[in-house]
């Protein structure tokens, strides 16, 4: 189906570099973080407040992307993740892009 759509192919897109940011905080992030000196406690803070900036605005994106549209946020939410704000950038992403495809099919 996301061969024949554009759209639902551009949502595609956006969810593949979603999920790639997700795998590098989740993983990737971690690990490096170790590997350059940081305890596990502090590893853990770092990505506890990322969960908490990620779940926390998208109490405000998910609603802000109904009152304005999906693209604009969902295009802002990789740029930001592009820039390193993962957290702001994936809470503008994650609910959006399950929004577009439910706008999209019947």
């Amino acid at each position: 189906m996301s061969w024949c759509d554009r759209r639902l192919f551009a949502i595609s897109q956006a969810g593949l570099v979603e999920k790639f940011v997700d795998a590098l905080v989740w993983a990737l992030f971690p690990v490096f973080l170790v590997t350059q000196g940081a305890t596990l406690t502090e590893v853990g803070w770092i990505v506890g407040v990322y969960g908490f900036v990620w779940g926390g605005s998208q109490l405000f994106t998910g609603r802000l992307s109904d009152h304005v549209g999906r693209l604009g946020p969902k295009v802002l939410g990789v740029w930001i993740c592009g820039a390193g704000v993962a957290g702001f950038g994936m809470a503008l992403l994650y609910p959006n892009l399950s929004a577009a495809v439910a706008d999209i099919t019947p």
